[in-house]
């Protein structure tokens, strides 16, 4: 697939061995997008090595989840996760999608999105949803120019003592 720029884009399944680097993708994703939105850990090594033992069961071939990473000049920039919704196995869902920085805008993200909405289709999915914070306007306008909307539902809740309001988004597949 290719990117934008001389450099070609390539996506491809994410296995084990890129638990460290997707890890390291949401990090940092994590630390530019949801700055002032949500909570931040101290420790950016801690982190990633406690997210890198979580993401290694969910990158096993047989894990019923799919992530996707982008691979720019051999180095993981970004990643994509999709699978059944949780309580409707039958819709699609966008578990997440974090990019480095500094390709934010270069057309990384659109390209991951679309490769995560092709892997729903061909599971036979005709919907799919998502969960995005209210407050990250730049998160929703990306989503909506993907083709996603929201649909009314939302989902209030308190973590590490701060509010969270998040809002579904869904479009046909």
């Amino acid at each position: 697939m290719a990117g934008r720029g001389h450099i070609p884009l390539t996506i491809r399944r994410a296995t084990p061995a890129d638990a460290a680097a997707v890890a390291t993708i949401q990090v940092h994703g994590h630390r530019y997008a949801y700055r002032g939105l949500l909570p931040q850990p101290e420790s950016d090594e801690e982190w990633i090595a406690q997210r890198t033992q979580a993401w290694l069961p969910q990158l096993a071939p047989e894990h019923e989840r799919r992530t996707f990473v982008a691979e720019r000049d051999g180095a993981v920039i970004g990643f994509v996760t999709v699978g059944p919704a949780e309580h409707a196995p039958d819709i699609g869902h966008l578990f997440a999608l974090y990019l480095e920085p500094e390709v934010i805008g270069s057309g990384v993200g659109a390209a991951l999105c679309e490769a995560g909405v092709a892997e729903l289709r061909a599971r036979g999915c005709a919907h799919a949803t998502l969960w995005v914070l209210e407050e990250n306007a730049g998160a929703r306008r990306f989503y909506e120019r993907a083709g996603w909307s929201f649909d009314g539902t939302r989902n209030d809740s308190v973590r590490d003592g701060r509010p969270r309001h998040e809002i579904r988004y869904a479009r046909a597949l």
